[in-house]
């Protein structure tokens, strides 16, 4: 997820023992999509896109995460 997601998403990791796993926003103010892919691997079970963005209310580019 993005350095900007809700908050929330950090508080359910913390009590469920989920690493969460945060990339940077790019210069538009969204999620960095290579920067995800990056990050996943066969461990993930969850990727979260924001719309709008908790911050800025820009809307990451959902039809790339899918």
């Amino acid at each position: 997820m993005s350095e900007t997601a809700h908050c929330a998403f950090d508080k359910g990791g913390f009590y469920m023992g989920i690493e969460v796993r945060k990339v940077p926003i790019t210069s538009n103010f969204t999620a960095d999509i290579n920067a995800i892919r990056s990050k996943i691997d066969s461990n993930t079970i969850c990727l979260v896109a924001s719309c709008p963005e908790y911050c800025y209310g820009n809307y990451d580019p959902v039809e790339q995460l899918s």
